[in-house]
């Protein structure tokens, strides 16, 4: 049951973000390519996370917002854990 309710949490801070202007931005060729790599040099992420992150460089994002900790190294933007984020 504290599973679910957790779920039930998640899911009202994704949708509360949504409801706040949060957009889904479709990844470029450029993001696939010369920056991700060198995000995947710099901090060691995954290939997935590396393109996710160039391409919130491209648009010029001023927030990353994740649940996974692994950002949280990122100098290139500000980092928020979802789990830190009070709505």
């Amino acid at each position: 049951m504290e599973t679910v309710k957790s779920l039930q949490l998640y899911r009202s801070k994704v949708k509360a973000l949504v409801d706040l202007g949060l957009r889904v931005e479709e990844h470029k060729k450029e993001d696939l390519f010369e920056k991700s790599f060198e995000l995947q040099v710099k901090y060691g992420l995954l290939a997935i996370d590396s393109v996710i992150l160039s391409t919130a460089l491209r648009i010029g994002g001023n927030f990353f917002i994740t649940t996974d900790k692994i950002f949280s190294m990122i100098e290139e933007m500000a980092v928020l854990l979802l789990t830190d984020i009070t709505i």
